[in-house]
């Protein structure tokens, strides 16, 4: 009898190991997927391709710098917000993975006097190499494009506002080659008889 019980402990310490080293390997493989998974993510947000180009164009009343273009890879889920009109959710237009193109602009007021930017004539826009001009009013990944910050309250006398145009695609093709920036022409007062600093089309 006391053969029988000893031979049903070792039966039983064994199971238990065995249950023990079960769950170990479970946590681990677990560990290693959720690490895997992990490293994968970090992978594709840290793909950055970064292109300097620091060319300027100007008129009377701006100097428009373009200082940078900087593409990323970006999934759906991954906390990005975007500036888009109530009649659409730009989000619908882009696929689970999607590109991140931000094309970084510096805007200098070459006037002793600052400038209100509350009475416009013209909007914000960026025209890449293939001619597709996107604003913040576009409803297609080819005609929008998000703003940071979306639309500056003034320009201070002789000062220089970092602008950063977001443009998204589905595909890694955004054509950065003789970029164009337009911006509003700016009324001094509530009329367009008040006098204006004027906007336009800058050409890189």
């Amino acid at each position: 009898m006391k053969k029988t019980n000893k031979s049903v402990l070792i039966i039983l310490g064994f199971v238990a190991v065995s249950i023990v080293f079960f769950f170990i390997g479970r946590s681990t493989a677990n560990t290693t997927t959720n690490s895997a998974t992990a490293q994968s993510n970090k992978k594709i947000h840290s793909q950055k391709d970064v292109k300097k180009i620091n060319k300027s164009s100007d008129n009377d009343d701006f100097k428009i710098t373009l200082d940078s273009v900087t593409t990323e890879k970006a999934q759906i889920g991954d906390g990005h917000r975007f500036m888009s009109t109530d009649s659409f959710n730009v989000k619908t237009l882009l696929s689970k993975k999607y590109y991140i193109t931000t094309v970084e602009t510096t805007i200098e007021n070459k006037t002793n006097e600052d400038i209100n930017t509350s009475s416009t004539d013209g909007q914000y826009a960026i025209i890449d190499g293939d001619g597709n001009a996107r604003t913040a009013e576009g409803q297609t990944l080819l005609s929008y494009t998000d703003m940071e910050p979306s639309y500056p309250e003034t320009f201070p006398k002789k000062s220089k506002t970092k602008i950063q145009f977001i443009i998204l695609s589905n595909k890694n093709n955004f054509n950065s080659k003789d970029i164009k920036i337009q911006i509003p022409t700016f009324y001094k007062g509530n009329t367009t008889d008040s006098g204006s600093y004027v906007g336009g089309t800058f050409s890189f």
